[in-house]
């Protein structure tokens, strides 16, 4: 039984009726048991390497504490659900005039064995328990069962809870196997799993097989008046009493007050991923008549989640995350300002009232480079239950302190807490004391306090990135000329100069109070225009103030922070792109030192502001060669003496020269060439026929003046 139960009036009847009480067990006895074989018992207390404990005077060694590590435990949870197979009986009516609410299909799941075939029926318990980070689905399959009711009388039958607890009750058999096999609930692979069992309430002729293998730390109350004997494939327990021994159990009063009587219970380690269990009743020794026995008749077996001793404390885990790592022992931050989670996980096993802990804490002493930005504790239910601890963060000791307001309840106990604290390094945190062998390693360590005895977790170590410093680079472009980093020269004076200044802002932005860009440009040149973009050339002018002092040549970006913040700037790239031309008015004795190879310098520079001291990055200097203005000299026109002006002679008559007749003498040659006169119409060259005329003309003229002078 367990307190609960009392809550509800319908199953304090049931409770009444039944039984109650044995729960997990662990590997496979062979055999099923009948009611003569309950003959050759012993003590329980002569069973071999069988521990003596007094959980209710707290008598126990310290070496018989529960290990760490056998944290599973079968439990019913408000996330826990049950999936029925196999053939349910949903007609079955227990009810009588005597007990009306005693209704067995409204607190089990029934099975008829006449219906059903052994290995064929039984439920699924999903989400009914955790093991190694792991939610756990329980498959209970009825692998086998002996009739004690005869074909006179009804069909026994098996049920399974459908709430408050994970458990199985019998009607009219002798006994019954029930197999327990263990799943992943998130991939529904089977997993083994090591946890503890508490088989409770062992009374009125009720009894169990337990391995002699595969279990540990048998735990048996020194007055118990259980027996055992050896069987071929483990310990038979059994109570050969005829008592309740929770009889005031409906009105939520245990016999010692603080729970099930120790007399009639066992518990033990186990581990395995598949389980058997055989239930065994004595109907003999109870003069049950198979033939009439009613339903009256039922009985129980469940299992309890905690023992009659102490476990260990468990040590706390500590891991941390960050954007891109998961719950590790070392993670190294991409930002200067990113921020990291550490979490303390720590397991509280479940415990009976008199282990309960007087006082439960988590502590974190954190570093004081780091601020605490946010906490909260889970459990493994991924349930917020910060509103069960007292959270406080003390800022001028960086130190966490969440205490645990329940201890004195059980539902306290049997979870997994784990604290999450959220930090990042503080702005202009001096990280030098952190420094090792040229790394900055920030440790950090956690404690829980049980019982004010510190529990320390592992080291975690959180290294920030290398300290990637501001840089600024600069480059010219011409018409001809890109991206130099030197030097360029211009052809013509009329090219538009391009300076482009990269600001490349490091890691460390998050220390910063300030940022400007600023460009001092050359008093001998236009600037055209101005623009700032970011590495993916958006415009990022609304970002900030720009101005462009018109008289100075001098341009300024002030970059805007968020509510003084700059961290937003961390890996970013700008550009101040500025456009430019040689000023029509700048002479050559204006220009002349930024020629022959000299050129006009240019440099970009970015200030920001921590802690109150200005900061000055400027970047490299490039050039750009002048050439010199193009001298166009005018030729004058070349002067031509006047001639003298020609006085017309006298013209004079003609001297007729008398020339003396020659006898043609008739000559016969060869003829050799003929020579063709043009006639209209003949292909002729109209040049050679105008430079001709010419010819023939100044011919004309030269004898005709010849001819005057000789007259004069």
């Amino acid at each position: 039984m367990q307190k609960k139960m009392s809550k509800k009036q319908g199953k304090k009847i049931l409770v009444g009726a039944l039984a109650v009480g044995l729960g997990l067990s662990v590997l496979i006895p062979s055999n099923v048991f009948a009611a003569d074989d309950f003959e050759g018992m012993k003590p329980i207390q002569t069973l071999p390497d069988a521990l003596m404990v007094d959980y209710v005077n707290k008598d126990y060694k310290e070496s018989d504490k529960a290990p760490v590590g056998y944290s599973f435990f079968e439990k019913y949870t408000s996330e826990t659900t049950v999936e029925a197979f196999g053939v349910e009986n949903k007609t079955l009516d227990t009810t009588t005039v005597a007990s009306p609410n005693f209704d067995m299909r409204k607190i089990f799941h029934i099975f008829d064995t006449r219906a059903n075939k052994p290995g064929n029926f039984g439920v699924w318990y999903r989400n009914a328990g955790s093991y190694d980070g792991k939610t756990i689905d329980i498959k209970m399959t009825v692998v086998s069962y002996d009739e004690f009711n005869t074909a006179k009388n009804v069909s026994p039958f098996i049920g399974f809870h459908r709430d408050i607890r994970i458990g199985v009750s019998m009607y009219g058999l002798n006994d019954m196997k029930v197999k327990r096999e263990y799943f992943d609930h998130a991939t529904g692979k089977l997993v083994s799993v090591k946890g503890f069992a508490t088989l409770t309430d062992i009374d009125s002729k009720q009894g169990v097989v337990i391995p002699k293998t595969g279990i540990s730390n048998l735990y048996i109350s020194p007055t118990s008046p259980l027996l055992y004997k050896d069987v071929a494939d483990g310990h038979m327990i059994y109570d050969p009493d005829d008592v309740n021994a929770d009889k005031q159990s409906e009105s939520g009063v245990f016999d010692n007050g603080v729970g099930w009587n120790q007399d009639y219970m066992i518990s033990y380690l186990f581990e395995g991923s598949s389980m058997d269990t055989v239930y065994l009743l004595n109907q003999k020794a109870l003069n049950r008549d198979p033939d009439t026995t009613g339903y009256g008749g039922i009985v129980g077996f469940d299992n309890d989640a905690r023992k009659p001793v102490p476990t260990q404390i468990a040590k706390p885990e500590k891991t941390v995350s960050d954007s891109d790592e998961k719950d590790v022992v070392g993670n190294d931050l991409s930002a200067l300002n990113e921020v990291f989670t550490y979490k303390i996980s720590h397991y509280v096993a479940g415990e009976f009232e008199p282990y309960f802990y007087s006082s439960y804490a988590f502590t974190d002493q954190l570093e004081p480079v780091l601020d605490i930005t946010g906490t909260k504790v889970m459990n493994e239910l991924d349930k917020d239950v910060s509103a069960d601890f007292d959270i406080t963060v003390d800022k001028t000791t960086n130190k966490v302190v969440a205490k645990a307001k329940n201890v004195g309840k059980d539902t306290f106990y049997d979870h997994t807490y784990t604290l999450f604290i959220d930090s990042k390094i503080k702005k202009n945190a001096d990280l030098s004391a952190y420094t090792k062998d040229g790394e900055i390693k920030i440790p950090n360590k956690a404690e829980v306090l049980v019982d004010n005895q510190p529990h320390v977790t592992n080291e975690v170590i959180t290294t920030p990135p290398d300290f990637n410093k501001p840089i600024v680079t600069k480059t010219v472009s011409d018409d001809d000329e890109k991206d130099k980093a030197d030097h360029a020269s211009l052809i013509d004076r009329n090219e538009v100069i391009n300076w482009n200044v990269a600001y490349n802002f490091g890691n460390e932005t998050s220390n910063w109070d300030s940022s400007v860009l600023s460009d001092d440009i050359n008093p001998f040149l236009d600037i055209l225009d101005v623009k700032v973009l970011d590495a993916d050339n958006n415009d990022m002018t609304d970002a900030g103030k720009l101005s462009v002092d018109s008289k100075t040549n001098k341009i300024i970006f002030e970059v805007n922070g968020k509510d003084g913040d700059y961290s937003f700037l961390s890996g970013k790239i700008y550009h101040l792109v500025v456009n430019t031309k040689v000023k029509t008015t700048a002479t050559d004795e204006d220009l002349k030192q930024y020629m022959d190879n000299n050129g006009i310098p240019n440099q970009g520079v970015l200030n920001f502001e921590t802690a109150g001291k200005m900061n000055v990055v400027k970047s490299n200097i490039p050039t750009v060669d002048v050439p010199k203005t193009l001298k166009v000299v005018p030729v004058p026109p070349k002067e031509e003496t006047p001639k003298a002006p020609v006085v017309p002679a006298k013209e004079q008559p003609k001297k007729v020269e008398k020339v003396a007749p020659v006898k043609a003498v008739p000559k016969v040659e060869k003829q050799t060439a003929v020579g063709k006169i043009p006639k209209t119409g003949d292909s002729f060259n109209w040049i050679v026929t105008l430079i001709g005329s010419v010819l023939l003309a100044g011919a004309v003229g030269y004898l005709l003046g010849n001819s005057v002078r000789k007259k004069e």
